[in-house]
């Protein structure tokens, strides 16, 4: 599940499916008062409500290493896993990671249950093969296996992640970090005036 989670094939159809396309790439900024997004105008153009694209570059791609590349998954103590998503706006951070585990569970458990339909069908076309009655036996008892297996899998709401704490719109920015921002700027700040003096001390050398 985990894998799958960060597939092309499973995201692509994620964000179709919650039309997520102007939320993963034009929002710019989150106003925490307003609760309004503001789009980038260099990516989005609000009048005319299209995408400002360079050529050979499609808008599903795009959106895909996004969002493959602000989702984070990490492993705690104890086999727990942690999901997270980084977005300006943690209305749309909370939306993605809640309905991504809910999408993840249910494309799993749908594939386990066409699993268990395909073993289902296969032993009863055995079963009516064959005559021998320990053979017979046997393929009873594996397709009642298979179809306590499929029922106990359609019933469990929450199939592979079962969420023990869940995802919340967070009271503080996640990032940038402020103070480390000013901290390298200023370095590099001295870092490009010592290199420009150097330069004026050997012209007028």
């Amino acid at each position: 599940a985990q894998a799958k989670l960060l597939t092309k094939d499973f995201l692509y159809s994620f964000i179709d499916k919650h039309d997520l396309l102007l939320s993963i790439l034009a929002v710019e900024s989150w106003d925490r008062n307003t609760k309004q997004v503001t789009y980038d105008d260099s990516v989005y153009d609000v009048k005319s409500k299209s995408f400002i694209l360079q050529e050979g570059v499609t808008l599903k791609w795009l959106a895909y290493k996004s969002l493959s590349e602000n989702i984070l998954i990490n492993k705690e103590r104890g086999g727990l896993i942690s999901i997270s998503y980084e977005h300006p706006s943690p209305e749309v951070a909370q939306y993605v990671v809640e309905n991504i585990i809910k999408d993840i569970n249910m494309l799993m458990q749908d594939f386990d249950v066409e699993q268990a339909n395909k073993s289902i069908k296969y032993l009863n076309e055995k079963l009516i093969q064959t005559n021998i009655a320990d053979m017979r036996t046997v393929f009873y008892r594996l397709i009642e296996e298979q179809m306590k297996n499929k029922m106990l899998t359609e019933i469990k709401s929450e199939y592979i992640f079962t969420t023990l704490d869940p995802a919340l719109v967070p009271e503080e920015k996640a990032g940038p970090r402020r103070v480390l921002i000013i901290v390298v700027s200023t370095i590099l700040a001295g870092i490009f005036g010592c290199f420009l003096g150097l330069i004026r001390f050997y012209r007028a050398r």
